[in-house]
């Protein structure tokens, strides 16, 4: 193993940053075991009422196996990952489904009771882009690239988009296919009022 080295913090410019500027904040270096320094906060868990804390994530699939399967709400016949979010909210995709060629779609799904029939306010987020499918029903598409809005876009995944979803009495099939094109993949998802729903996936990974 190696007993020295060097560290190095560099930016160029490119085709995606044409200026080179790259901003840095709260950077430390020391030597020694990795740990936490004594006057960094803690991490707080995103606990939001309403947050889908536990979400089913496919392998990557092609774009017509995600589409269909998610159309069809067939779950048959492919991998599935029970994948918690991180403490931020987001499922990181990135942990049960890796890109391979024209497999770059990942289906991020959720089942969710309702005690009669409804519409409910899904807050949402995603990258890189999504679709959203309601008990096979496609409602929502959007695009969260970097740069696929203006030139300063940087695509960061948050609670930024909100689809009204049209809930029947017992249970609903909730599912996100997401492309994955460069810089990893994730999903967010948050009723705003969860009064009437009841599902596992509000629940905190065991």
């Amino acid at each position: 193993s190696s007993t020295h080295g060097f560290l190095a913090v560099d930016s160029a410019a490119g085709a995606g940053n044409t200026t080179g500027q790259v901003y840095y904040a709260n950077f430390r270096y020391r030597s020694g075991p990795n740990a936490r320094p004594d006057d960094m906060p803690a991490p707080i868990d995103n606990v939001v009422p309403g947050l889908i804390r536990r979400w089913q994530v496919s392998e990557a699939l092609g774009d017509d196996d995600a589409s269909r399967r998610a159309a069809a709400t067939d779950w048959t016949g492919a991998r599935w990952t029970l994948l918690p979010v991180e403490r931020h909210g987001v499922a990181n995709l990135a942990r049960a489904a890796t890109r391979a060629g024209p497999k770059r779609f990942a289906i991020a799904r959720f089942d969710v009771a309702a005690d009669r029939a409804t519409t409910k306010m899904l807050r949402l987020g995603y990258s890189d882009i999504a679709r959203v499918y309601v008990n096979g029903a496609l409602l929502y598409r959007g695009d969260n690239s970097q740069y696929s809005r203006d030139p300063g876009f940087l695509g960061i995944v948050g609670l930024h988009e909100t689809l009204a979803v049209p809930l029947r009495a017992g249970a609903n099939a909730i599912a996100f296919v997401v492309e994955e094109n460069s810089g990893g993949w994730g999903a967010e998802a948050q009723f705003v009022d969860p009064k009437g729903l009841a599902s596992s996936a509000f629940d905190a990974a065991p």
